[in-house]
């Protein structure tokens, strides 16, 4: 857990939970790899467990949004995750 989710929990005192620096734990390593990183600026990445608890089902309506708002002409939105049931994967996919 992060610093601010152990304090926001009012956990701070607590023996149980451990604060991970990075929350991430992305390694500065393959930070460093990255280049020209302000010039990718024309895709999302959703990485979440696809439910609609995690706003999966709000997905297209943000990203519609951020096209108007922002005036790129297109976005490329990266899925990534796995639809607990087919029937949740084929309604997103009918609407978006």
């Amino acid at each position: 857990m992060s610093q601010g989710q152990l304090t926001s929990s009012s956990l701070v005192r607590s023996k149980k939970a451990i604060v991970i620096d990075p929350p991430l734990a992305v390694e500065k390593e393959l930070l460093s790899k990255r280049k020209d990183v302000n010039g990718k600026k024309d895709y999302f990445v959703f990485y979440a467990r696809l439910i609609p608890l995690k706003g999966i089902l709000e997905l297209p309506f943000i990203v519609k949004e951020v096209i108007a708002l922002s005036g790129y002409k297109e976005l490329k939105v990266f899925i990534m995750g796995k639809f607990p049931v087919v029937d949740l994967r084929n309604f997103f996919f009918l609407f978006s």
